[in-house]
């Protein structure tokens, strides 16, 4: 048996800072049939006290991508019922929060209930909503904010107990993934474990930005004197290696030409990227992994059905797909380019 080699990989998983949504909107209606929990309360009910009034309300409150409503059905002692509605939050990241947070609230009779890793603002819109319901109902949100939640008895996962691996990799974002691979690409036999329910870490949940140069989605930005002074400046930073050295001779041809043409759109290529990504690292890149990056950012960028340019990125590269953007998959080599 090969002797086991752990890799801990700090591979940070963000989504969003941490942060609730207020109620956007207010109504009593029947409730939604999207996504309903009623699950087993631990409360004690029938103490003969009204704490509600009972009855379905619905609330909404600002997730992450906009707002969350939701309906609350009370019976005259406790909430009984939680329906989620509409909403436009990311499916595979929101999906915990939707299952795990009403569940908790019905059970714990609390609005006190911790908030999901990595769907923050999710869970926060949740537990907002449903506060506004409990006032509508004429109960006291902030009773049950200070209301305990009982912590769930932790199983043993004896999945990996007996496992027999050469490399094992701890965290499943960029990072680990890239090492994974790296692993496994190298003959090593590889187990990935990952806490969250999707794997990716940050670069999953990047909010869809991509960064690539675009000849199409860049034709009508104009060359302003300061990114002018930008691609000189960088330009005339001193050679740190041979790969640098050739690169930033590759682009220098290309400004030359591009200001001897007249031009008088945005300055960009796959060269000009990838020396920017180096200028940014601190010029402690691999020239070589970053190149590989950049030369085939274009054609991800259009596997992924680009929409448009964001007018506020430095440089203007950076655009929005239509559907979410991993961007870590798009060069296996990505999490190495800055040591």
């Amino acid at each position: 048996m090969k002797k086991m080699a752990a890799i801990l990989l700090a591979a940070t998983l963000i989504l969003s800072a941490c942060g609730g949504g207020g109620s956007a909107a207010t109504t009593a209606a029947p409730a939604s049939t999207e996504s309903t929990t009623a699950a087993e309360t631990t409360a004690v009910e029938g103490s003969g006290q009204k704490t509600y009034t009972s009855g379905t309300y619905t609330a909404s409150a600002q997730g992450n991508n906009g707002p969350v409503e939701l309906s609350v059905t009370f019976s005259e002692d406790a909430i009984t019922e939680i329906t989620i509605g509409k909403h436009g939050e990311t499916t595979g990241i929101s999906d915990a929060a939707f299952e795990k947070i009403p569940a908790a609230i019905i059970k714990n009779q609390s609005l006190a209930v911790d908030a999901i890793s990595g769907a923050t603002y999710t869970s926060q819109a949740i537990l907002d909503a449903v506060a506004d319901c409990v006032a509508q109902a004429g109960g006291d949100a902030e009773a049950l904010r200070a209301v305990a939640v009982k912590a769930e008895e932790e199983e043993e996962n004896a999945v990996l107990a007996d496992a027999d691996t050469d490399v094992l990799v701890i965290g499943g974002g960029g990072a680990g993934l890239s090492a994974a691979l790296s692993a496994s690409q190298n003959g090593a036999r590889v187990i990935l474990v990952e806490k969250l329910s999707a794997l990716g870490g940050n670069t999953f949940r990047c909010g869809g930005a991509f960064n690539t140069y675009d000849p199409e989605g860049q034709k009508d930005i104009p060359m302003t004197e300061a990114l002018s002074s930008a691609v000189e400046k960088v330009l005339a930073h001193e050679d740190v290696s041979e790969e640098h050295a050739k690169l930033k001779a590759e682009v220098q041809a290309q400004w030359d030409e591009y200001k001897a043409s007249g031009d008088t759109m945005l300055f960009d290529s796959p060269e000009w990227h990838a020396l920017q990504s180096i200028d940014a690292g601190d010029y402690e890149g691999d020239v070589e992994l970053v190149r590989t990056f950049t030369s085939n950012t274009l054609d991800m960028h259009r596997r992924f059905h680009r929409q448009s340019i964001i007018p506020w990125a430095v440089w203007r590269l950076t655009a929005m797909p239509k559907c979410l953007m991993p961007t870590a998959m798009s060069s296996p080599a990505f999490m190495r380019l800055v040591k």
